[in-house]
């Protein structure tokens, strides 16, 4: 809403907080495979993956069919991760970290990701930190170029830098 408000949002939970107390977040092969065709099937024109893992066979081969239908597939870079961490290591997605942390290659995109206000259940309000918040930032940008565009299937280019030179 505060990035791209005409933008229609599709809230695909594949991911769910551990029960152990600590503040956890858990995804599985499954679950994300799941909300990324459904993501395809229901014609998403940007997928935001905020998050970060090894890599996996089956959600490769999903980012390659929404590439391929031009959706715009963003998500979290790990600086922890080797090369950032699967997705964001994946060529074609574009990559996204949180620009306080100063130092990041070349071909990730820094973008706000510290004190960021969001709603919590309850009607309350909390702030975040992270890459996850700077490449829902990204997404929701590519969104409203989108939407300022008019166009159904416009093209992501990426230079090899790492540079949206078309969106």
């Amino acid at each position: 809403v505060g990035v791209a408000p005409a933008a229609r949002l599709m809230a695909l939970r594949a991911c769910w907080e551990a029960t152990t107390g600590a503040r956890l977040t858990l995804c599985s092969t499954l679950s994300l495979a799941r909300a990324i065709e459904y993501a395809i099937e229901h014609d998403a024109q940007v997928i935001n993956l905020s998050l970060s893992g090894p890599p996996d066979p089956l959600l490769d081969k999903l980012i390659d069919v929404a590439m391929t239908r031009n959706i715009a597939v963003v998500a979290a870079y790990d600086g922890a991760a080797p090369h950032g961490g699967f997705p964001a290591s994946k060529p074609g997605v574009i990559a996204v970290t949180d620009e306080s942390l100063r130092t990041w290659p070349a071909s990730v995109y820094g973008a706000p990701g510290r004190d960021i206000p969001t709603t919590e259940p309850g009607g309350k309000w909390y702030i975040v930190n992270g890459s996850s918040y700077a490449a829902a930032h990204v997404a929701g940008l590519i969104a409203l170029v989108r939407e300022e565009r008019r166009a159904a299937r416009p093209r992501i280019a990426v230079r090899r830098d790492g540079r949206i030179i078309d969106a």
